[in-house]
């Protein structure tokens, strides 16, 4: 413990420093008294006997600063030394300090802010036990089959055969009517096997959850959520073994989540997977075979992939359908973020090209502040500092501006978070929910402060430790500066230039393309109307609604009460509705005289819908070839469908649809087209149209359906409402929603790129241009003294101007071209993110270079311009 000893000396030393320096002192001045007096002993006078003592002692000062070392911390004391006299360098010099800080408040912040983005979305491990090793399974055949070849997945199978997965769990997720609380509504619902929440390691707080099959009670129970128990039921405190109604059948509320858990999403009910199975509560809106498993320790998911598909692929044997082996393993945690990440990554490298451009910004305005200084600095080490020294003390003040705008820069963070949560997309697991500031958000802040302050300031320390004294002594403006001569200055500072207009072009074509890819969207046509148009969806639940029959009278008494309504055109029904609105589900399909005409065989599919006969005039979809539905397609009438172009093309090319006929089922039953509609977008606004069949709603009445009402002007919500509950009081109506606002959600993740990408863009073209007038200006006011000379001898200044001009084009020019090779390398990242505009646009490419070097070069003008402004005779004496 020495050392210990010693370290602990030395730093109660650096506080009793006064103290100290007093009692050397008073000990210096006793030896060498009694050197003086037994020199007088010895017969010297006392003028002789003092110098003799003094030769005898050694110098002073040296032994003084000896002495320091040894009882204090010199590195310590040296950084404080250092520190403290950056902080007055700064301070002399505020104008400098605030721009510098506000530079990197700007690019610091904006990384922070992405980052907290990032962190909420990728980074921070999820609120389950082990959550790093819960893995998401794709690709297992669904959990019920219309085919006689296939069965029902046993999970004790796979926990008994799997050596790389434990703790399976599966889920279905869908949605439940609730009635008998305040008022009658549609909750999203997940049916989940036993073991789900103990594979999450969440446990309720009030009550149990599943027991296993084997011993779980004959009748049906439910798992709610705190936010369902606190907001609907009164935070009723004997909530566990209450009566719930769901969609018609009386459950048993056996459990309370604790507060926040609504995994997947904002789910407020879990009932039992095998009770749904039986009696197929959620119908046709259900989402069906989510699986989920843990890893066993050792596994990896390419492990756990190949065990999955041999074992698939022995549950498939004798099933005459084509086998997919499309089998999936993926952390859970990127399968929740996997449609955010691609665009969060390409917006976390944007917000780092800031950063970068910062930087030069930085280390030029560094660079050009340190030429002021070169005396200083030739001073300084005409005194005993060493380049090591002086680079350290250049690299203390710009990671003490770095600090200072690193701190700046989490107070825009601040700002600029609740921003971030307001403008993304809502998602739909609620990743965003947990966005915030926390400890490692300030963290990655302090940290890139530091990492900025020591890459922006090396260049600048590195070029201004290298002093002469005699040089500097000699220093005007002809350029040399203290040893560090003008030209390779200049050199730096056009390289650094070169770099911000690269940087800021890539971010700016980037920004441009996906602007003009928003603008494509704004204007892109779904293939049915927008304006005056809403749309609600219902779910017929309970017993009274088994019989189709009594599902088709109820569509038909809606649409009757719907269309009297004020202001009502048209009304249709219609089981799934575009744009990713609701369940879109797909069908095999066996067309007539092909050479796969049997569905189970066939690797051609389509969408199915089914719809009432006004849907297609409701929604405003054009009818190109034969009829529509009608009051005769009944049930017990031939069975007809109608195709979309789409599907028309793909299965009757060249040839006239009508008449034909396909099959969808099996057993087949075959359905004869009678008519062609317009394509529509189903998926969304970056997809093509998709082959889509449509079937008489009388038919094929589904469990649950939209409701479209097409109106002449706006038309109160509740007066529909209303019309349901006429027939239905009971029924709750949910997702409601307008074709307007339809439209605005399916854009709305390529508007948050499109906004974040070019406030981005725009502060990268506003940090280079400081650049760029930066550069010029140095340039300038360093050859005020050749300025002066030579419009003396009859320079005009358009001359001078030109001279300097040509300069900036060259240096832009540069720029732009190492800018244009880089974004022509980086925007085939943003293809899957455009909509009908190509990566490699050479219109967006060559509109945005001739711009950026237009407005660089008047960056460089106007410090030109103004210097040939200045009186020859004083800039001839201008030193």
């Amino acid at each position: 413990m020495t050392w210990f000893k010693e370290f602990a000396t030395r730093f109660g030393a650096m506080f009793r420093k006064q103290r100290l320096e007093q009692e050397m002192n008073e000990e210096m001045r006793a030896h060498v008294q009694m050197l003086i007096e037994e020199n007088v002993r010895h017969g010297m006078s006392p003028e002789e006997a003092r110098g003799a003592a003094l030769r005898e002692f050694g110098g002073m000062e040296q032994t003084k600063v000896v002495y320091r070392e040894q009882r204090g911390l010199p590195m310590i004391e040296t950084i404080i030394q250092d520190l403290r006299y950056g902080l007055r360098m700064l301070a002399n010099s505020p104008g400098f300090t605030a721009l510098v800080v506000a530079a990197l408040a700007l690019g610091i912040g904006a990384n922070a802010a992405m980052f907290a983005v990032i962190n909420a979305a990728l980074l921070r491990p999820l609120p389950f036990r082990n959550s790093g090793r819960l893995v998401a399974i794709d690709g297992i055949p669904a959990i019920r089959f219309n085919g006689p070849h296939t069965r029902v997945l046993s999970w004790e199978e796979w926990v008994g055969k799997s050596q790389t997965l434990q703790d399976l769990s599966i889920y279905e997720w869908g949605g439940l009517n609730v009635t008998g609380i305040d008022q009658p509504m549609h909750l999203p619902a997940v049916a989940v096997s036993e073991g789900f929440f103990r594979l999450l390691g969440v446990e309720p707080i009030k009550g149990r959850a599943f027991l296993s099959a084997q011993n779980a009670p004959a009748r049906a129970e439910a798992v709610i959520s705190y936010d369902l128990w606190q907001s609907h039921l009164g935070a009723d405190p004997n909530i566990v073994g209450r009566n719930l109604d769901l969609s018609g059948t009386p459950f048993i509320v056996i459990g309370v989540m604790p507060p926040g858990f609504e995994f997947p999403g904002d789910t407020q009910i879990w009932i039992p997977a095998a009770l749904n199975q039986e009696e197929n509560l959620f119908g046709e809106g259900a989402i069906v075979n989510f699986q989920l498993a843990r890893l066993k320790p050792g596994a990896t998911l390419a492990q756990a992939r190949a065990e999955l598909t041999v074992f698939v692929r022995q549950l498939h044997q004798g099933n005459p359908a084509p086998f997919n082996p499309d089998l999936t393993v993926t952390p859970l945690r990127l399968q929740l973020v996997k449609d955010l990440r691609p665009t969060l990554l390409v917006l976390m490298g944007a917000a780092g090209l800031v950063l970068l451009i910062a930087c030069a910004d930085v280390a030029t305005l560094l660079l050009a502040r340190n030429v002021a200084r070169a005396r200083e600095f030739a001073v300084r080490a005409a005194v005993g500092a060493g380049r090591g020294r002086l680079i350290r003390q250049l690299l203390t003040e710009s990671v003490l501006l770095s600090l200072a705008g690193g701190i700046a820069g989490l107070l825009v963070a601040v700002g600029a978070v609740p921003l971030a949560r307001a403008i993304i997309p809502p998602d739909p697991y609620n990743m965003m929910t947990s966005l915030q500031l926390d400890g490692w958000v300030l963290g990655f802040g302090l940290g890139a402060a530091l990492l900025t302050g020591i890459l922006s300031g090396l260049l600048p320390a590195l070029g201004s430790s290298r002093v002469s004294l005699s040089e500097a002594m000699k220093q005007s403006g002809s350029g040399v500066a203290g040893g560090f001569d003008f030209r390779r200055r200049r050199r730096m500072l056009t390289s650094l230039g070169m770099s911000e207009v690269a940087l800021a072009l890539v971010l700016v074509i980037s920004a441009t393309l996906l602007v003009r890819s928003l603008a494509r969207l704004s204007s892109f046509e779904p293939g049915f109307r927008t304006d005056h148009l809403l749309t609600a969806r219902l779910f017929l639940s309970g017993p009274g609604y088994n019989a189709p029959e009594r599902r088709d009278r109820f569509f038909a008494q809606v649409l009757d009460r719907a269309s009297k309504v004020a202001g009502v055109r048209d009304v249709g029904w219609t089981n799934s509705f575009p744009l990713g609105h609701g369940v879109s589900v797909m069908f095999s399909v066996g067309v007539e005289g092909s050479a796969n005409p049997k569905p189970e065989t066939s690797n051609d599919w389509a969408l199915y819908q089914t719809v009432s006969p006004a849907y297609f005039r409701a929604m405003g979809i054009p009818l190109l070839a034969g009829r529509a539905f009608n009051e005769r397609d009944r049930a017990d009438g031939p069975k007809v469908a109608i195709v979309n172009q789409a599907m028309a093309r793909r299965f009757w090319a060249g040839t006239d649809p009508l008449g034909k006929r396909f099959t969808k089922f099996d057993p087949p039953q075959w359905v004869t087209v009678v008519g062609v509609v317009g394509d529509v977008l189903d998926w969304g606004s970056s997809e093509a149209p998709e082959p889509a069949m449509y079937f008489p709603i009388a038919q094929e009445p589904p469990r649950s359906a939209f409701l479209v009402v097409h109106t002449s002007g706006p038309v109160s919500t509740g007066d529909i409402t209303n019309a349901v509950h006429a027939v239905e009081p009971s029924e709750p109506l949910s997702s409601v929603i307008t074709g307007e606002q339809l439209v605005a959600r399916a854009t709305a993740s390529p508007r948050v790129r499109a906004w974040v990408l070019g406030a981005f863009a725009a502060l990268a073209v506003a940090l280079a241009l400081v650049g760029v007038y930066g550069i010029f200006s140095f340039s300038v006011s360093q050859r005020t003294h050749e300025i002066g000379i030579r419009m003396a001898l009859g320079a005009e200044r358009r001359e001078v101007v030109g001279f300097f001009v040509r300069q900036a084009l060259r240096l832009t020019v540069a720029g732009v071209a190492l800018g244009a090779a880089g974004a022509w390398a980086l925007t085939r990242f943003l293809a899957g993110l455009l909509y009908g505009v190509r990566p490699a646009d050479p219109a967006t490419f060559l509109a945005v270079s001739v711009a950026l070097t237009a407005v660089a070069v008047l960056a460089a003008y106007v410090p030109t311009r103004r210097a040939t402004k200045v009186d020859p005779m004083e800039a001839l004496r201008y030193e």
